[in-house]
């Protein structure tokens, strides 16, 4: 799987979908689970399989150990949703998806909000980029601000630019296009809250991004529904991993049903002789 397609599947509008399904809720029969293993013994004899009941040492080790099983399963669940609830961004967690985050941004937006979210948006990508550690995928984005991310960033300074400057050989198309050029950066560090804006640019570049306010708050979003790849794969890997467990005990079960039913057909017939 290419990094940029694992980075997609694991952003976090995506992981709140799968930690809001019913699995998930699951997690809150776990200390039942764990008390039906440990401490209610009277109902273990009715919980467990007859000693003969399948030929296979490890099925049969695997079927006296179901609830075990299940009760890590849901374990392993729990942790991811929990690392999902700690770290997803309030911008995926309070709004009903990408269009809801929008609508509810822009009917309560004011001047300074949507600068501030650009504020925030570029030093955060400026401290970022800093970083020659950073990991890239093959597209050439980073797994923090992917290739969709960039291209928002830069089409939004552009035309913040040309609506301040009023001016189209500022930035032209061609300096713009690479987020590698040295213009892009340049435009960037002055709108950075570190830069002295001496020419009066940067306050001019705001004071007329109201009009942007949409391309504004999606750049906030993508930020958001991108940031902290470490703890969005962690998340991920547990839930997919808690389910392949919890999915263990049934296919077990399936197995000895399985079984038991070629037992009896093979060793009973159907109809009895002179019907």
């Amino acid at each position: 799987m290419r990094l940029s397609s694992f980075n997609e599947m694991t952003k976090w509008s995506n992981l709140a979908r799968l930690a809001s399904g019913n699995l998930p809720k699951l997690t809150i029969v776990a200390p039942f689970i764990a008390f039906i293993i440990f401490h209610n013994e009277p109902l273990q004899p009715f919980l467990s399989l007859s000693e003969e009941r399948h030929s296979s040492p490890l099925v049969e080790l695997l079927a006296r150990a179901r609830f075990d099983i299940f009760y890590l399963g849901l374990v392993i669940v729990g942790s991811g949703v929990a690392l999902f609830t700690l770290f997803c961004p309030k911008q995926i967690t309070e709004y009903r998806g990408y269009e809801d985050f929008i609508s509810s941004k822009e009917a309560t937006k004011t001047t300074n909000g949507v600068a501030g979210s650009l504020r925030l948006s570029i030093v955060d990508f400026l401290r970022d980029a800093r970083d020659n550690d950073e990991v890239r995928d093959e597209a050439g984005g980073s797994l923090k601000y992917p290739r969709r991310f960039r291209e928002g960033l830069i089409s939004l300074v552009r035309s913040g630019s040309r609506a301040a400057m009023a001016d189209e050989e500022l930035l032209s198309a061609g300096n713009i296009v690479r987020d590698s050029d040295p213009e892009i950066r340049d435009v960037l560090r002055q709108l950075d809250d570190g830069c002295v804006d001496t020419s009066g640019f940067k306050s001019k570049f705001y004071d007329n991004l109201h009009l942007l306010s949409i391309d504004v708050f999606r750049l906030e979003y993508l930020k958001a529904d991108y940031s902290k790849p470490t703890a969005r794969a962690a998340s991920f890997w547990l839930i997919v991993i808690g389910t392949t467990v919890v999915l263990i005990p049934t296919l077990i079960t399936t197995i000895l049903v399985v079984s038991d039913l070629f037992s009896i057909t093979t060793q009973q017939p159907f109809f009895e002789d002179g019907m």
